[in-house]
């Protein structure tokens, strides 16, 4: 038995630490849909860390409730485990005008959304819907609607009626969650804002695909 323990011991007690931060610190999760293009890809997998604090930016998973359910939108099921970034922290003012975002009289930078943004004003956004491998898990109805309204949408980003110029305020101890992908993305926009309790974790790096692996911006 000793013999055994101190061969054995070491691996026991990593085995064990790793299983432990599994439950406490951190999990994987799997991107599940195109709200996030292109920043994340349907099918990508992530390491999310369960503890620390949630900043404007982060990319979180997040745990709908069954009244924050669209039962007509085809990438909204109830209590859905969902992937989006922190977009409006609690107390914050946002100003939506013409794809520019005001955070607190702010103008706030949102790199994450030129390249689909590009797409849209250039009129090509459309054909990436119709065409790209990340919509591969839809119907082509589906495709076809977000075709349609990244053609009809006054900007890349509107309210749920389609708004481009809105002002809302994040209540107190509420997050304003948003997808990446505006133009398809169920959102805090059509579901309201999200709780502390609802934010799962931060996710903090991509392990899936391997020519994709790193952090996250």
């Amino acid at each position: 038995m000793i013999k055994f323990l101190k061969e054995w011991l070491p691996l026991i007690v990593v085995i064990l630490l790793i299983l432990l931060s599994r439950v406490f610190i951190w999990d994987s999760v799997k991107v599940d849909g195109p709200s996030m293009d292109p920043t994340l890809a349907n099918g990508n997998r992530l390491i999310m860390l369960r503890v620390g604090g949630i900043e404007r930016g982060d990319v979180v998973v997040a745990q709908e409730t069954l009244n924050q359910t669209l039962k007509n939108d085809p990438m909204a099921t109830s209590g859905k485990t969902i992937v989006k970034r922190v977009v409006g922290m609690p107390g914050d003012i946002l100003v939506f005008k013409a794809d520019t975002l005001t955070i607190n009289g702010k103008i706030y930078s949102q790199p994450w959304l030129e390249d689909y943004k590009s797409q849209f004003v250039n009129g090509k956004l459309a054909n990436t819907y119709l065409t790209g491998s990340s919509m591969s898990n839809l119907t082509t109805a589906d495709r076809q609607f977000f075709a349609d309204t990244a053609t009809t949408s006054k900007a890349f980003t509107v309210d749920n009626s389609g708004n481009p110029d809105f002002t809302l305020t994040v209540p107190e101890g509420r997050y304003f969650l948003m997808g990446d992908d505006r133009i398809v993305s169920a959102d805090s926009r059509l579901v309201g804002t999200f709780t502390k309790s609802q934010l799962k974790g931060k996710v903090i790096f991509r392990f899936l695909p391997f020519n994709k692996i790193g952090t996250i911006q």
